[in-house]
């Protein structure tokens, strides 16, 4: 459907605005894709419809009555963030493991989506063997309140992989659910406006009952329809947030399409995939099938640059994601993801993704969405390698959606570079989930090329810098290790004297609305600072600030009264020293 489309693609497409310190809005194909491949792609693309017509053609008719869809068993689990934050999901019990492990990371994602927008969670609506259809809510803090949305995901499994389902696929050519559900969302508001009294009223008929905000979902009996309140206030949580309608089966018959998969699933038969298509009209081969993202990504990580740069991200509704390639021979390519490679027809060229290192120009904050208001997933020291998807490099205006081993999460582009050279190879133990940083460390009053390594571990964090070997590419001696409790979101360096010195390591933990910084020297094992931020001073953690003759390796700022002190902190040749501002 038309509706879930453009929701769906929101939460995913990368855009761009007059100002990167302001959300993108408007979808940008970037010329990073390659001019030349687009061009080849949509030379040889191949309309849906053929691929679905061929399918109902060979379809059996639907049964004269609908029973109610058996289902699988789901168990509920929770997403959680590094704030404590949890997104509460549903699990399927699939009788294939792979199948049901795949279902479990895609369901985890989706989970994981919400959070980075806000907060709520996802239901699985249905559940079979060869049909699974999952709705998510989630609201959103606005200026004056809290807005909700929704999504929804269906999915095929078919030869233990799973298929993102588009509304086309499901049901006949011009099916519109929102326009079949508008009227008596119109009914239904207008008796809980009244409902509501005098001194509360709601925007349903003209706002909340708009059909491109309707969300569908499978069900065992029907399709499911949900409008989303618009907008609602910390005051008024006891009051109606949604109105959701159910259209029967029986009610869709006319709209329901006998050879696509809710067909056979009432039709009590295993959905057929759609037939495949020709390589020599094809022009583009799918390397690996539809996985979640950060499965795909850390696969990828792992290639040769020549390689990694010739493969294409496609994203197809939800977080499900494939790589596809138009120039290489596909075959040893897949292999590296354990994977068969097929011909695809590319319907939409845009779509495909270009995916490259880059690394930052400066310390940066991560954030959750393409938006300066959002909060930090982390901060990034200039020169962090990270996995870039779409946008261009250095482009003002834009932003770039990026994978670090915080995460996922959303950089301006301008801050974003080419690798001055290779990225850095790890050492043992660190492996494909790592932020690799390429710094000039000082030490001994040595200067050196070196590496900055961090990796998750259980719960906890393992930091390592290492010298560089002469090829500026292998690591080679261990100048500074240590693990930490928890996992850090804040990795940056600075020095303790404004010229020379030795270089200080500053990493920020993250605790419930707060975190802890601690800061090390290199040669040290042991913190020389350690600094219990509150909420209001975790992004106010400066680095190297000079102020007349004096050099300040760390600065915060504090909250005291109804205002924000800067304290700053001078080393003393063995640790951090906080300076008192002078007497007023």
């Amino acid at each position: 459907m038309r509706v879930l489309a453009c929701l769906l693609s929101a939460l995913l497409l990368v855009g761009c605005s007059d100002d990167p310190e302001r959300p993108a809005t408007t979808p940008e194909r970037s010329p990073s894709a390659g001019d030349e491949g687009a061009t080849r792609a949509a030379e040889v693309a191949a309309p849906e419809a053929e691929a679905t017509a061929a399918a109902e053609a060979t379809a059996p008719s639907l049964p004269d009555r609908f029973e109610a869809l058996a289902t699988l068993e789901t168990r509920r689990h929770a997403a959680s963030d590094e704030w404590g934050t949890d997104a509460r999901y549903d699990r399927i019990v699939h009788p294939d493991p792979d199948v049901r492990r795949r279902l479990d990371a895609l369901l985890e994602e989706l989970a994981r989506e919400v959070l980075r927008r806000g907060y709520g969670g996802c239901q699985v609506s249905l559940a079979q063997a060869h049909l699974v259809s999952v709705r998510c809510a989630l609201r959103v803090e606005v200026r004056g309140g809290i807005e909700l949305e929704g999504f929804a995901q269906h999915l095929a499994i078919e030869d233990g992989e799973l298929r993102p389902l588009t509304e086309a696929e499901l049901f006949t050519d011009g099916t519109d659910l929102g326009a079949l559900t508008h009227e008596r969302c119109v009914t239904r508001a207008a008796a809980l406006d009244a409902a509501q009294g005098e001194y509360v009223s709601y925007p349903w008929g003209e706002d909340g009952c708009r059909e491109e905000r309707a969300v569908a979902a499978l069900t065992p009996t029907g399709v499911s329809v949900v409008y989303h309140l618009p907008y609602s206030y910390p005051d008024q949580h006891e009051t109606p947030e949604r109105i959701e309608i159910e259209l029967p089966y029986e009610e869709l018959r006319a709209h329901i399409r006998a050879g696509g998969a809710l067909g056979a699933a009432l039709s009590g038969r295993d959905p057929r995939a759609p037939p495949p298509v020709a390589e020599d009209a094809a022009g583009a081969w799918a390397v690996t099938p539809f996985r979640t993202e950060p499965e795909l990504i850390e696969r990828w990580s792992s290639l040769p640059t020549d390689e990694a740069s010739s493969l294409r991200l496609e994203r197809w509704r939800g977080p499900l994601v494939r790589f596809v390639t138009l120039t290489r021979p596909p075959e040893a390519l897949a292999a590296h993801f354990d994977a068969t490679a097929r011909p695809v027809a590319v319907t939409d060229s845009s779509a495909l993704l270009p995916v490259r290192w880059a690394r930052t120009t400066s310390d940066l904050n991560l954030r959750a969405t393409p938006n300066t208001g959002q909060r930090s997933r982390g901060t990034l020291p200039a020169g962090a390698h990270v996995v870039a998807i779409g946008g261009e490099l250095g482009a003002r205006g834009a932003w770039s959606g990026t994978w670090t081993m915080f995460g996922h999460g959303w950089i301006a582009a301008r801050y974003l570079a080419a690798p001055d050279a290779c990225v850095p190879s790890r050492p043992d133990g660190f492996g494909p989930a790592t932020l690799v940083s390429r710094v000039s460390v000082i030490g001994r009053n040595r200067r050196r090329d070196a590496a900055v390594y961090v990796r998750p571990e259980g719960t906890g964090t393992v930091i390592a810098i290492h010298a560089l070997a002469a090829d500026g590419c292998a690591p080679a001696e261990a100048l500074f290790t240590t693990r930490l409790p928890g996992r850090a979101r804040d990795v940056r360096l600075t020095t303790t004297a404004r010229v020379g010195g030795t270089t200080m390591l500053v990493v920020g933990i993250p605790r419930e609305h707060a975190a802890t910084y601690r800061a090390f020297v290199l040669g040290q094992r042991e913190p020389v600072w350690t600094y219990e931020a509150t909420e209001a001073s975790e992004e106010a953690i400066r680095l190297g600030e000079s102020v007349g003759e004096q050099w300040f390796p760390v600065s915060y700022g504090e909250r005291e009264g109804y205002g924000t002190v800067t304290r700053r902190m001078r080393w003393t040749g063995s640790a951090l020293e906080r300076v008192e501002p002078p007497a007023p």
